[in-house]
Formats: C-alpha cells, sequence, structure tokens
C-alpha cells in the first residue's frame, strides 16, 4: 500500500499578543482514503526564541553533516566494475562470517539445551513424586 504525504504550513504573528501560531494540515492519501490531521501551536517570547534557538543549532548541524558528506563524496572514487565485484564478494564474505557465528551459538545453544534438560531430569528423579511440579 502506497501512501501520499502533503504537508502544509503556515505561521503568523499577533503583534498585539506578541503570540506566533504555527497552524499544520498533514494530509495522507492511501488505497482506502485520505487521513487529515490539523494542529496548533501557539508560542510566546521565550517559546519563540527558543524554536528559533533549536531551528539555528539544527541548521547548524546540517549544514555540518552536508559539508562532511561532500568531502567524503569527492575524496571516493566512482563505483567501477571491479570494485563492484569487489564490493560483491565483500557482501557474500559477510554473510559467510555471520553464518560462522551463528554456527558456533547454535553449538553453543544446544549444548546448554542439553545440559538444561540434563539438571531437570536430575531435579525431577530427584524429588520424585514428593513433590508435584
Amino acid at each position: 500500500m502506497e501512501k501520499k504525504s502533503k504537508v502544509e504550513s503556515k505561521v503568523s504573528f499577533d503583534e498585539r499578543k506578541k503570540e506566533l501560531t504555527h497552524h499544520t494540515i498533514e494530509t495522507t492519501e492511501t488505497e482506502v482514503g485520505s487521513l487529515v490531521i490539523t494542529s496548533e501551536g501557539k508560542f510566546h517570547e521565550e517559546g519563540i526564541k527558543n524554536i528559533v534557538r533549536e531551528l539555528n543549532k539544527r541548521i547548524g548541524d546540517l549544514n555540518h553533516a552536508i559539508s562532511t558528506q561532500e568531502k567524503i563524496i569527492k575524496k571516493c572514487p566512482d563505483m567501477t566494475p571491479e570494485l563492484q565485484a569487489l564490493k560483491d564478494q565483500l557482501i557474500i564474505l559477510q554473510e559467510i562470517d555471520k553464518a560462522d557465528k551463528q554456527r558456533i551459538q547454535l553449538e553453543d545453544n544446544q549444548a546448554n539445551l542439553k545440559k538444561t534438560k540434563k539438571d531437570l531430569r536430575d531435579i525431577k528423579e530427584e524429588i520424585g513424586t514428593r513433590l508435584k511440579l
């Protein structure tokens, strides 16, 4: 089921009340119908300052992330058929490694299960019919 979402946002400021109002309408359309979520936030002076501070911080963080990502992309060579083949082989090696680790865990779990069943059997034999479990 594919969802299509549309978000409309409107911000207004009431000079007289020194109040910021943020209206948001999110419309999500699916195969069976549409869902509309409407929200409204009202913020006074301190809240507005906090929002602006957080948005500026987020802009700085995003700019830093974009800059870092662009540098990484510039340093990296283009994908060649040879590199793609190596990448495919690496994926296979990772799957083999994961399977090997699972084999070791399986052996440990089987050994633990065998020991636990033996411990339970020993307890039941020792107790016998003296205690109903």
